[in-house]
Formats: structure tokens, sequence, C-alpha cells
């Protein structure tokens, strides 16, 4: 079981940034192609094909590398002593965490895949600066960015002073995770609420 939940996190985790930052990018891809049609007054048509095509080609990247991790080199879940002793020499602690031979060359194409997600929805959202909110949350997409790397640059390093006290570890990992879940949610969602209750 610990196994699973060691390759669940990667999976999670990269699965849910790009169905949320793809799903931002063909939005405004989709908001972009309809606004700066060459065409001016002409018909410009958008299918969800449109949009779902660049879902499904930044998700297949995703689940691709992740597939390869889990079939090729898992993470796995290793228990070892820590240096505690009680008085007859037994260990009285150890620790548990999950580890992988060659993690470094899964994580930095899924980082690049991730990172070039991030960086097409910021351009879209430049091409779209000048769209009114009600159609393209620019505004919104832009705090969001601003929000996800301030909660990165504070909280990574803190993972990383506390990898060693696990329950201090735990509490900075979900609350970055609760973070940078919670900061697209509610930036893209509420105003859609609060503009649709105004007209």
């Amino acid at each position: 079981h610990c196994t699973a939940i060691c390759m669940s996190v990667p999976w999670l985790t990269s699965i849910g940034f790009t169905i949320t930052f793809s799903a931002l990018y063909s939005k405004t891809r989709r908001v972009n192609k309809i606004f700066h049609s060459s065409t001016a007054f002409g018909r410009v048509k958008v299918s969800e094909r449109d949009v779902l095509i660049p879902f499904f080609i930044l998700l297949g990247f995703n689940v691709l590398i992740l597939l390869c991790w889990t079939l090729l080199d898992p993470l796995i879940y290793n228990r070892e002593p820590e240096y505690g002793r009680d008085g007859w020499n037994r260990v009285i602690a150890t620790r548990g965490s999950c580890q992988s031979d060659n993690a470094e060359y899964f994580l930095i194409p899924l980082a690049l895949v991730n990172i070039g997600i991030l960086l097409l929805a910021n351009w879209q959202a430049i091409e779209a600066r000048d769209i009114e909110a009600e159609f393209a949350e620019t505004k919104y997409i832009a705090l969001c960015m601003a929000s996800l790397l301030q909660a990165c640059i504070s909280g990574i390093p803190v993972l990383f002073v506390v990898r060693d006290n696990p329950q201090a570890f735990y509490m900075v990992f979900v609350l970055l995770v609760f973070i940078i879940s919670m900061v697209p949610l509610l930036l893209i969602f509420v105003p859609k609420i609060i503009f649709t209750r105004q007209f």
C-alpha cells in the first residue's frame, strides 16, 4: 500500500496541474481566436475539438511519462532505522521515505511539460490582456500565477528545511498543495459567480 501511495503523489500532482492549466490555456486560446480574428466582423468558428486537442496532447505527454516511471522505476517505500537506540541497543525510531534510483529521468521531463503548460497559459493570457474580464480572465490568471509563484518560492525552501521532521514536512506539504489547488479555483470561479449574479 505504501508503494502505491508513493507513486500516487506524482500522478495526482501532475495530472491535476495539467488539467487545470491546459484547460485555462485552451479556454484563453479559444477567446483569443475569436477576438483576434484577422477578418473584421467575420464569422469565426471555434469548436470543442479546438479546445480538446491541446488538452489531450498535454495530458497524453504527462500520462506517458508517468506510465514509463511507474513501469520502469517506480517510487518504492523504504523504511530505515534512525540513530536513536535504547539501553539494549535496539532501534527505537525508524524513518520511511519514497525512493527511486532514477527519479530525475522522469521528474525533469514532467517538470518541462508542466512548465511548458504554464508558459503557454501565460502567453495566451498576455495575448488576451485587452479583452474584457467577462470574456477572458487574464487579470485572474495573472493573480493566479503570482500567487503560485509566491507559494512555491516560500514553500519549497521550507520543505527542504523541515525534511528531517516528518510532522512539519507533512504539514508544510499539505498546506502547499492546498494553496496551489485552491488559488486557481477561487480566482477563476468566484469572479464568474459574481459576474453571473450581476448580469
